[in-house]
């Protein structure tokens, strides 16, 4: 799994998303230098959560996360995809296949559980997390080694997480306590 976990708590979205927009494309430029080196592809995405939407306030749906991504930071529709109960947008779509243009993934909660692509190496969350099971669940996602085996580059060893919960603490802790929960001891989990 790719750890150490980078978490970082932002009390603005667009912050968030700008951290995570940057981070990709970080990865990526190492992702190309360590193809270059092994041979074998990496195509860093990020697993955007939105917020699930409200009759009763306005929230950071995934249209409005989708429409900064296009609009704000001129991100392609070619690469970002939507996978939530009603939309399946990585549906039928190999990830793997550097044909693929798919690089940023906006969710809810469909991909808590059962969905698996060692691609994914960065969370970015306007959702309010602070359930030890759904912070263990959504950052899951991010946690596997492309190729199960490390890369000679440290930085895609890790997983990163940028997430705008106002309760940092509690988002940490519960994160923390998630990972002792799995087998991580005590000094591995803080790490």
């Amino acid at each position: 799994i790719k750890l150490p976990i980078k978490l970082r708590a932002i009390g603005n979205w667009q912050e968030a998303l700008v951290e995570a927009i940057h981070q990709r494309a970080a990865l990526e430029e190492l992702a190309r230098q360590e193809q270059d080196a092994s041979g074998q592809y990496l195509r860093p995405i990020v697993l955007l959560q939105a917020q699930p939407r409200s009759s009763k306030r306005e929230t950071l749906t995934v249209e409005v996360l989708k429409e900064a991504l296009q609009k704000d930071f001129k991100i392609p529709e070619s690469q970002i995809a939507i996978a939530t109960g009603s939309q399946r947008g990585i549906e039928g779509k190999d990830l793997f296949d550097p044909d693929c243009e798919i690089r940023f993934i906006l969710t809810v909660r469909a991909l808590a559980e059962g969905w698996d692509c060692s691609f994914a190496y960065i969370l970015c969350s306007v959702a309010q997390i602070k359930s030890s099971t759904a912070v263990e669940q959504i950052l899951g996602r991010v946690l596997r080694l492309p190729y199960a085996r490390r890369q000679g580059q440290p930085e895609l060893n890790q997983a990163y997480a940028f997430v705008t919960s106002d309760d940092f603490a509690g988002t940490a802790a519960a994160l923390t306590d998630a990972l002792i929960d799995n087998g991580f001891e005590r000094y591995e989990a803080r790490e």
